[in-house]
């Protein structure tokens, strides 16, 4: 109901526009102090349009204008007050319409930034305010539901996140599912089955990356505590040197080892 009432109320202002500039320009004819503002403003006016007028049709601009009777300044001066009061009246109509018109269409579209949902746009529906996944998957995200929808459905990724109960899991849980969707288009036969076996691989194997190192540190300390005599000998864990663990584990050396025992026999 209020949509109609709007538009015969501004309906009923540019009506009433035409008396109300009417009566300004008889009061206006009258008052004697603005009288004799608004034959000014005419005779400015006046010059203004003639010399405009000279310069379109090639006439000589440098000839005197002969300024208008006082009974055909008031007429002009009141002419262009009415003109004026029924163009900002017709101006306010128009930005009134142009407000509305965008208020509407914001309710419409719902309060989701901008425009509707990428689920609703999807199903072309109406995006509600309380829409329960608009704050995850925005109208920018158009691509990324359509991957979803191949893979989980409407039904299935709504109760995947309503199963957390905080804002962050859900969050979390819009951004997994996508990422696991996005997988499930590159590769449909394994998904993103390969990236996380990968994944597990560099991390097993810099989880034994980090573990070498911290016994090597650990090393490096007790060799340092040891020269420096901070420590005694015999509560030192046994630092093996790695050239000597190679030496030992060499059958060259071995084999050199038996020759020179058979000779010092002989």
């Amino acid at each position: 109901m209020a949509l109609p009432v709007a538009k015969l109320g501004t309906l009923a202002l540019r009506t009433l526009s035409k008396p109300i500039a009417s009566r300004l320009k008889s009061q206006a004819a009258v008052h004697p102090k603005f009288r004799n503002f608004i034959i000014a403003i005419a005779q400015i006016n006046h010059r203004i349009t003639t010399k405009i007028q000279r310069r379109i049709y090639g006439h000589a601009t440098d000839v005197e204008i002969r300024p208008l009777d006082e009974q055909k300044a008031v007429q002009a001066a009141t002419d262009l007050i009415g003109e004026a009061f029924i163009f900002s009246v017709a101006v306010a109509a128009l930005i009134f319409e142009v407000q509305r018109s965008a208020s509407v269409r914001g309710q419409d579209w719902g309060m989701t930034g901008g425009g509707a949902c990428a689920v609703c746009k999807h199903q072309r529906r109406k995006c509600e305010p309380n829409c329960e996944l608009a704050a995850y998957f925005p109208a920018h995200r158009m691509n990324d539901f359509r991957a979803l929808h191949l893979v989980f459905g409407v039904a299935n990724l709504t109760k995947l996140i309503k199963a957390n109960a905080t804002d962050a899991g859900r969050r979390r849980a819009a951004e997994t599912l996508t990422w696991e969707a996005r997988w499930r288009e590159r590769d449909p036969s394994e998904g993103c089955y390969r990236e996380v076996a990968c994944l597990r691989r560099d991390n097993a194997a810099l989880r034994a990356d980090n573990a070498a190192l911290r016994r090597q540190l650990a090393e490096h300390h007790q060799l340092l505590l040891l020269c420096s005599g901070d420590m005694p000998a015999a509560q030192a864990m046994p630092v093996v040197c790695p050239a000597t663990t190679r030496a030992a584990h060499d059958p060259s050396n071995n084999n050199r080892e038996n020759n020179v025992n058979t000779s010092n026999a002989r």
